[in-house]
This record gives structure tokens, sequence and C-alpha cells, in this order.
């Protein structure tokens, strides 16, 4: 007998499916457009995270991450099952929009690399799933053969998550934070502010080429900040007050590109890193030889961040700021 929840995620698997072998594989901001640009125009643009968190996200208006590094460990999904040799551990439990993480980036939580939806449930043999790695995708393949080519190669299956469970149905509900998509608007932000809500106008300015100052998003409103705020204001016509209010805030959230939902991670008393030897930058990734993390802000020496509970194979520490997790370099790390 079909549930809500089943109802919900067969709409989860048929809005991926609509986009079968018409997307056009990029890492760059274009990701957003997973349904087209426009909408419903060829191409479309994804990567194999985003268009799994694309699609929950236009459906249920669940954002599960905008990576796979934040998708494995995020508090919106729940673990189904491990793997035993490379393949789901008790197959028949899986159903239809669970995701598969795969091994693949060392720099991220568990080296997941790689992420794929299940589109249709069965034994091993029957099952499918899709997923977009390279190319023009998605791409629908068996769900055996897949995590047995992978394993073989050394990149198997980490495990499979589940974002619809069935007490989630027939609703699932953004959390309020989703009222500000960016990450601030709860207050009028000005000179002399600071915080979570700071951090987050920082980082929209920078993304779009404004300079915050030389310490980036630290959370802290200061005259580069509010020169940043004015210049964005000259240039969209608005009052040139150098205060974030509705007028700014909406046009920010018009214009800065969307990434996706930053994971929410809650500490949970894995450890301190305490920094020392410096100021240092903390970053959405470590750095490595084929990831570089961007900015998110400045750690300052002997200030001290929750452990995320996560050491990467060059020694970047995870750490939890304001809710997201971050990385930072073992040269100026020490876990307490």
């Amino acid at each position: 007998m079909s549930t809500d929840a089943d109802r919900l995620r067969k709409l989860v698997c048929d809005a991926y499916l609509t986009r079968e072998r018409r997307n056009i594989y990029t890492n760059t901001s274009d990701r957003q457009y997973f349904f087209g640009k426009p909408r419903s125009v060829n191409p479309g643009y994804s990567d194999c995270s985003s268009s799994v968190d694309r699609c929950y996200r236009d459906v249920t208006g669940v954002q599960i991450g905008s990576y796979t590094g934040a998708q494995i460990v995020s508090a919106r999904m729940k673990d189904l099952m491990l793997h035993l040799n490379g393949q789901p551990a008790e197959p028949n439990l899986i159903k239809p929009g669970d995701l598969l993480y795969f091994l693949g980036n060392p720099s991220y939580p568990y080296g997941v690399g790689h992420v794929e939806m299940v589109i249709r449930e069965g034994t091993a043999s029957a099952g499918l799933i899709a997923g977009h790695g390279t190319g023009t995708g998605p791409t629908v393949k068996n769900l055996r053969d897949y995590c047995a080519s992978r394993f073989k190669a050394g990149k198997g299956l980490i495990k499979v998550r589940r974002v619809i469970w069935d007490s989630d149905a027939p609703i699932v509900t953004p959390p309020p934070s989703d009222r500000y998509p960016l990450g601030f608007g709860a207050r009028n932000l000005r000179f002399g502010h600071s915080g979570a809500d700071v951090r987050a106008l920082q980082r929209a300015l920078i993304e779009l080429n404004y300079s915050v100052g030389h310490w980036g998003a630290d959370g802290e409103f200061g005259s580069a900040t509010k020169r940043a705020v004015i210049g964005y204001q000259f240039t969209k016509g608005l009052v040139q007050d150098g205060i974030v209010g509705p007028g700014t805030r909406a046009a920010l959230e018009r214009d800065v590109p969307d990434k996706g939902d930053p994971i929410v991670v809650l500490p949970d008393d894995k450890g301190t890193v305490r920094i020392a030897g410096g100021n240092a930058w903390i970053r959405t990734a470590p750095i490595a030889d084929d990831a570089i993390g961007h900015r998110m802000t400045v750690a300052r020496n002997g200030s001290a961040y929750p452990w995320g509970g996560h050491t990467s194979p060059n020694g970047w520490q995870m750490v939890i700021v304001d809710g997201e997790t971050g990385w930072i370099s073992g040269l100026y790390a020490r876990v307490e």
C-alpha cells in the first residue's frame, strides 16, 4: 500500500528524471540551474551533489547541502545503512529517493566524493540509481553494477542516507531560518554590529566582489564592511546609508547566486580545536592537491571552536563555525 511518504519520494524521483541527459556538468555557480537556464529550457547545469540538492529543494523545500562533504553529515538526513563489500548492506530496505554516498575526495568527511539517487527500488539486480558525475547527465544505471565498479576502483560505497522518512510525510517543513536564505535579516545591520548574521552579510558581499577588509568575513561590521554596503547600495540605486535593512537585504537575495543551504551541525562534545601559532583562515574545505576551500572567516590566535570530529589526510581539522562546518590547517589547530 502506497503511503504519503512513498508518493513524495516518487515526486522527487520523477522530478530528477525530467533532466535525464539534458544537463551539462559543471561545478561553478551555474549548477544552481538544475532544471534549466531558464527553467525547463535546455540545457541545465549540475554536478552530482547539486542535482540531488536542487531536486529535493524544489519538491519538498528541504535543503540537504550544496556539496557531498556537507550532505554526508547533514542533520536533514538520517543514515539508513552502511555497505557490505561495496554493496548496500540491506538492499531490500532501500526506497526511491535514498542517496548513496561513495568515496572520491579525501578532503571531505569520510572521504566522500560522489552521490547517486535511487530511482527504482527492488532487488540489488533490479535497482536503478541516477547521478551526474561528468559530461552530459544525469544518467541512469544499475545499482548493483555501479556499486561493484566503484568498489573495484577503490571508490566504493560509504553509506546510504534517507531524506524522507514515513514520519515526515505528507509535509516536509523547511526550518524557520529559511525565511532569511542568506543568513541575515532578522535585524537591520549597521556599523558596530557583530555576530553570525554580520558574517553571512560579509560573505554575500564578498560573493559579489565587494571587499570587506583584510580579514574577510570575520563577523565584525566595521568601516570596510560599511563601505562595501554603501558601494552596493550605490550600484543598485538604493539609499546609501550603510545600513542593511529590508530593501538592501532583498536586493542581495536577488543578486547572490544560490549555492544551496549550508549544513547545520550541532556540537556534540567531540572536543575543542584551539588556534595556536597565529591567526589563520577557516575554509569550506581543506587545501589539497585537488581542492581549495573558499575562505569562510578568520580564526584568531588563542580562540577555540567545537571540533567536527574529522581530520583530513593532510592534517586539516574540521571545526563548527556558527552551525556550519569549516576546516583549518593543522599548522594552527590543536585538538583538546
